[in-house]
């Protein structure tokens, strides 16, 4: 997956408060990360998502901080993809990092989340790979989260009716054609 060409995506999804793209992108990230078990995937796919679920609540894009989050996370996400054109990894991390550092400030302080976005899209990104066959711990261990809010989301959503029940040589050869 081309990184540059994923953050500037995000860039573009954010600037022009595409809700539908920077979901899109945020499974193709999850999905990504799930198959090669990288981190700073799932970071990205983090990312994508809590963009997306910013801008789908207008009493966030309506307030007053909303338009200096942006234009912050928009030159950090461009400062990530110049980064990884010039082939600074640790200045591209450096900014993303800071991208989820703000996400997590900005959710935290509008105050009306249950947890903060960033946790709630590594929620479901762990909550993706489970269903696709990876253990809960593999999952929460790729997410970066806690067995239980990944346990406890699955219980309240129809994650469970969503996916037929598989025997136990039906989920191991999934996991051989997935895994090797």
């Amino acid at each position: 997956m081309d990184e540059e060409r994923v953050l500037e995506r995000m860039a573009g999804g954010l600037k022009k408060a595409n809700v539908p793209q920077l979901r899109a992108l945020g499974s193709e990230l999850a999905e990504e990360s799930f198959l090669t078990g990288s981190p700073r995937l799932v970071e990205l796919a983090a990312v994508s998502y809590s963009l997306g679920k910013f801008l789908e609540k207008h009493y966030i894009t309506g307030s007053k901080r909303w338009k200096a989050f942006e234009k912050q996370s928009g030159e950090r996400l461009a400062e990530a993809a110049k980064a990884v054109r010039a082939g600074r990894e640790e200045d591209a991390e450096r900014a993303i990092d800071s991208v989820v550092e703000d996400i997590t400030e900005f959710s935290e302080s509008m105050g009306r989340f249950q947890v903060d976005v960033v946790t709630k899209a590594r929620v479901k990104i762990a909550t993706d790979a489970y269903a696709h066959g990876a253990s809960l711990g593999r999952a929460c261990a790729l997410a970066g989260v806690n067995k239980a809010l990944v346990l406890n989301y699955i219980g309240v959503t129809t994650l469970s009716d969503k996916y037929e029940t598989l025997s136990v040589r039906e989920r191991l050869a999934s996991a051989r054609k997935v895994f090797g």
